[in-house]
Parts: structure tokens; C-alpha cells; sequence
């Protein structure tokens, strides 16, 4: 630990700034490595029987590396993904090559066609990073005209309890190997309800910091805005992981928007 923390003082004067996963793209895989896509995957086939869907073409709005897509297309799926950041495009298509990947994101979603995707996928907190509810309200009205019908919009946000609880202040640093540091630093605007996360990574090239801003929405200002619109016939809110209602304890929820 005082290793890498010697390393970043020595080098702070050498920080370069850059977009967020411009940096992170590289290391992503690694530093996410406790995510179980196959957990992902199951509670998603689960959504779809609920709703009577048993095929159809997937959209992951917000893939990242991809690992998401390659668990989906290895159970039978036709899944494509996109993802705002061209530095994490290119390392999912350098990893699945046989799988499809855009450089494309909410709100506008504009290399989109109308009707190509019977579901879509925004998950892990890939929403929050929409800064405003009106973005939010603009993505949910683009995707539902790029819906067909039927149609499905599946997301997930975390809570404000979630932030408070385990990013309030909140520091980690790993070596990922024996020449990159990873360094992060969070902290949650509880006021503003912004959770804020810098990271920081030293390689042999320099060091890379990156600062992503997420807006943590409530519960019930999300089901008020997609009341107000009136556009999909149903929209479910579960807890993390399960097919409980989301409450006032929940951490992580799950929407299901359908539209029919």
C-alpha cells in the first residue's frame, strides 16, 4: 500500500487527465472480475419468461468489454452490444471478434434502427450516468419508439442508501500487475445525490486519472417519470436480483418496461 502510494506522489505532477474508461478500458476486466455475468445472464432469462419472451434480438446499451453479450450469445441468444467509450469497443471487439459492437450510447442511441431489437439491456448503474432526469426522459422516449412491439426495456439503478452505505468515502488500490496500480477514491454527494469516483491507474506510460460522475436517483421519481410519459403498458420494480418489489432498503433495482 505505501508502495503505490509513493508511486502516485511521485508522479502526480505527470497526471494526465482523460474521459472516463479511456484509461479503465484496459484494466476493466480485472478490476471487475468479481462480477458474475452468469448471475446476470439467468436473472435476465428469468425477466424474459415472465413476459412471455422467448426469443429475440438483444441490445446491451452500455457492454463495456462485452462479457455480458458473450454470456447471452453462449446461451442462444442474437445479442449486440454498444458503448459511448471507443476505448471499451475496441476491447470487446478485440476480445469476441465473432460478436457485434457499436460506438453508441444513451440518450441518443443514433446508430440505432427502428424495430431491430425486441429487448434491451441498460444495466449495471449505466443509467445513473445520465446527469439530469430530463436525459432520463429522453432516453426512455427514444428507446420506446426504437421498440417493437411487443417490446422490452430492462435497467438497473443504484440507490441512494447504496452510496451512502458503501461509497461515502471509500478507497481501494491494487497492483494489476508488476508495472500498473490501480487507485480509486469515492465519495458520495448526499446532497446532490451524486456519487463521484476518481481513478486513478500508473503504468509505464503514466498516469491516468479519470473522474466518473453518477447521478443516483429515487425510486419514486423514476416510477413518477415513467407514469407521467404513459408510454410503456407496465412497468415493474424489483430488488436486487429477485422478483420481490423494491422498498425504501433496497440497494440495487431492476425496472422491466414493456412495451405492448
Amino acid at each position: 500500500m505505501k508502495k503505490q502510494s509513493r508511486t502516485t506522489e511521485a508522479l502526480s505532477a505527470q497526471i494526465e487527465q482523460v474521459a472516463p474508461y479511456a484509461a479503465l478500458s484496459r484494466v476493466y476486466d480485472r478490476v471487475m472480475a468479481h462480477v458474475n455475468y452468469k448471475r446476470w445472464a439467468f436473472y435476465l432469462e428469468a425477466i424474459f419468461r415472465r413476459q412471455a419472451i422467448r426469443e429475440g434480438k438483444i441490445l446491451d446499451i452500455g457492454c463495456g468489454t462485452g462479457k455480458l453479450v458473450a454470456e447471452l450469445h453462449r446461451r442462444g441468444w442474437l445479442v449486440a452490444g454498444c458503448d459511448p467509450s471507443p476505448e471499451m469497443i475496441a476491447v470487446a471487439r478485440k476480445t469476441y471478434p465473432r460478436l457485434h459492437f457499436m460506438e453508441d450510447g444513451l440518450p441518443e442511441l443514433t446508430g440505432i434502427e427502428p424495430h431491430q431489437f425486441q429487448i434491451m439491456l441498460c444495466l449495471y448503474d449505466t443509467i445513473n450516468y445520465l446527469p439530469s432526469l430530463n436525459e432520463v426522459e429522453q432516453a426512455l422516449v427514444r428507446i420506446y419508439r426504437l421498440l417493437p412491439l411487443p417490446g422490452l426495456f430492462v435497467f438497473d439503478v443504484v440507490t441512494p442508501l447504496h452510496c451512502q452505505t458503501y461509497f461515502s468515502n471509500y478507497t481501494e488500490r491494487e497492483a494489476l500487475g508488476p508495472d500498473i496500480y490501480f487507485e480509486r477514491t469515492a465519495y458520495f454527494q448526499r446532497a446532490l445525490r451524486v456519487q463521484h469516483n476518481q481513478i486513478r491507474l500508473i503504468t509505464p506510460q503514466g498516469v491516468f486519472e479519470e473522474n466518473h460522475r453518477q447521478q443516483i436517483y429515487e425510486i419514486p421519481e423514476l416510477v413518477g417519470l415513467i407514469r407521467r410519459l404513459a408510454l410503456f403498458e407496465s412497468c415493474t420494480v424489483f430488488d436486487d436480483f429477485s422478483f420481490k418489489p423494491a422498498d425504501g432498503t433496497s440497494g440495487r433495482v431492476h425496472f422491466v418496461l414493456k412495451k405492448a
